[in-house]
């Protein structure tokens, strides 16, 4: 087990469970990936620029709260689906939380520590595809269980949100 898969998986892992819950429908699933996306691109640069001024512990600790809100508010929209623009507004600001709580965690263990590119950075990259893909199906696997029981799938937004 990698470092990179355990830190990926920990940071993106609540990210893809809640982007299943409270994607609205299966035609939104592209523009619910794109607005993870730009969000994790916009954590990246905010943490970047956060650490230029050694400012990083101050950033993730107020980010903390803001991710503690975000997910009290996702309880609202599991059940509220009709505005989606709401739904996109949550995702970006979650994937951004989760983005400056990924790179936080990661920035003690860079991936390409030289200037060659060696066998041991293509398999720490590859562990972090791998918990890419694990993320991604689980995502997907709620997303179905989601469409098939509705109840047992409240029970287990409860659980994780608990």
């Amino acid at each position: 087990m990698s470092i990179y898969f355990v830190h990926f998986l920990i940071s993106v892992l609540p990210l893809s469970i809640l982007m299943a819950f409270i994607t609205p429908d299966k035609k939104y699933i592209f523009k619910s990936f794109l607005v993870v996306f730009l969000g994790f691109l916009f954590g990246y640069f905010a943490f970047f620029i956060a650490a230029q001024f050694l400012k990083t512990e101050n950033l993730i600790f107020n980010f903390d709260f803001v991710f503690i809100g975000l997910l009290l508010v996702s309880f609202i929209f599991y059940f509220w689906k009709k505005i989606e623009i709401l739904n996109f507004i949550l995702l970006g600001i979650l994937s951004f939380c989760t983005a400056l709580h990924y790179y936080f965690l990661s920035q003690d263990f860079p991936i390409f520590t030289s200037s060659l590119i060696d066998s041991e950075s293509i398999s720490s990259l590859g562990f972090i595809a791998l918990a890419l893909l694990v993320c991604i199906l689980i995502f997907f696997f709620l997303k179905w269980q989601k469409n098939f029981n509705q109840k047992t799938s409240f029970m287990l937004f409860l659980l994780l949100i608990l």
